[in-house]
């Protein structure tokens, strides 16, 4: 009887330290497989470029393959509330950006950014206005005019409602005291596009977003909404240098389901600061006009906090 109670004792302290001792052998051992890169924008735009360089670096870091899958809709909300729902693992993170913090004012099922671990940010860009080299506005002062003269008639396309830069026509709208019709197409690059094909009069995105079309003769930019010109565009103005007070843009983050291993989170964490520290990335986001900045997860979360309290002050304006 005495050997029975003592195999039945190490029997439940065996049930009972497997679980915790499970978790702490999965995360040591990550990743097993390859890890899936969730993008909630359509191919070729700013965030997708990103996520496609940082994976391709990161994967060698991490020795197991990282697969970008575009999840576009809702200005990132598809994507966001695929990654929540997603196991916390590790093998499933997503690109999240300015809109993460903005779904709350235009969607009643939001993602809180707090529902989620964020890894870090690996870029930021200011808002350019651009639009189709045959209009007739030349310079932002052109272009307002048409907007005041023209009220609720004069299209912008952004990259979906609720997006950084659907917030940043809405602020250029409150800007000038006129009202425009904002058209959401799936990510920036749509956005873009669209312009250049005089289906809308001018667009709000990144300058990475519209930097080909530019180049080839489709787009005309008329102003970035950083506070110093844009190195990768010397030759156009600022909001500020044109007489409108509009400063801001997008960040680019990576993160992953609530309650990630801290293990997991600090391997996926160095893999990202090593990928965002090579030439070849720093070489690629020049070349690509996309803005270098990192954070950790740490100041992400700090950043964010910050952020949020930002966005709230306008949105109740």
């Amino acid at each position: 009887m005495k050997a029975l109670r003592c195999l039945l004792s190490l029997a439940v302290l065996l049930a009972t330290a497997l679980p915790a001792a499970f978790p702490v052998f999965a995360a040591s051992d990550f990743p097993r497989k390859e890890i899936t890169l969730v993008v909630g924008w359509a191919a070729g735009g700013g965030t997708d470029l990103v996520a496609r360089q940082i994976a391709s670096i990161a994967e060698k870091q991490l020795g197991k393959p990282i697969v970008v899958q575009n999840k576009p809709g809702g200005a990132g909300a598809v994507s966001f509330q695929f990654l929540a729902a997603s196991k916390p693992d590790g093998y499933t993170i997503a690109m999240t950006t300015t809109p993460l913090l903005l779904q709350k004012y235009v969607s009643p099922t939001f993602v809180p950014y707090k529902d989620l671990t964020h890894i870090a940010i690996v870029n930021e860009d200011p808002a350019a206005v651009s639009v189709p080299v045959d209009s007739p506005c030349k310079n932002l002062q052109d272009f307002v005019d048409m907007v005041k003269k023209n009220p609720g008639k004069i299209r912008i396309s952004n990259a979906g409602p609720g997006s950084a830069w659907h917030a940043m026509a809405l602020r250029f709208e409150d800007a000038v005291g006129a009202p425009v019709t904002h058209v959401s197409y799936p990510g920036g690059n749509p956005a873009a596009v669209a312009a250049a094909g005089g289906h809308v009069e001018a667009t709000f995105v990144s300058p990475a977003e519209v930097a080909s079309l530019v180049a080839g003769g489709k787009l005309r930019m008329l102003a970035v909404s950083s506070e110093t010109r844009d190195e990768n565009f010397p030759d156009v103005p600022t909001f500020k240098e044109q007489g409108l007070d509009l400063v801001g843009g997008v960040h680019r983050a990576i993160s992953a389901p609530k309650d990630l291993p801290p293990d997991v989170l600090a391997k996926l964490e160095a893999a990202i600061r090593y990928a965002t520290e090579q030439p070849e990335y720093k070489n690629f986001m020049k070349t690509s006009s996309l803005g270098q900045r990192y954070l950790s997860g740490k100041e992400l979360n700090d950043y964010l906090d910050g952020l949020d309290a930002t966005y709230a002050k306008l949105f109740k304006k």
